[in-house]
């Protein structure tokens, strides 16, 4: 029970994370010669993005900056709820 909450807890990190990488890469797809290009659908370079950051957060993510915490929210108190 512990494990989930301890996963649970740590996803609006990831969330951060996964956000930060996708904007990067994002516009890094939408720079390339080929793949910016207007006549390629959005549908392909939304896939492209996606797996993209998929293949580059698991290395990235302990160099990423942390979330931080507002003073509303803190671990302690939400494993209290449960």
């Amino acid at each position: 029970m512990l494990d989930g909450a301890f996963e649970l807890a740590s996803l609006p990190g990831l969330a951060f994370a996964f956000a930060l990488v996708v904007a990067r890469v994002g516009s890094t797809v939408m720079l390339l010669p080929v793949l910016g290009e207007a006549e390629v659908p959005m549908t392909v370079r939304a896939g492209f993005t996606l797996a993209l950051t998929l293949l580059l957060l698991p290395p990235l993510l302990p160099l990423l900056p942390r979330r931080r915490r507002t003073p509303g929210s803190s671990p302690a108190r939400s494993a209290r709820r449960c």
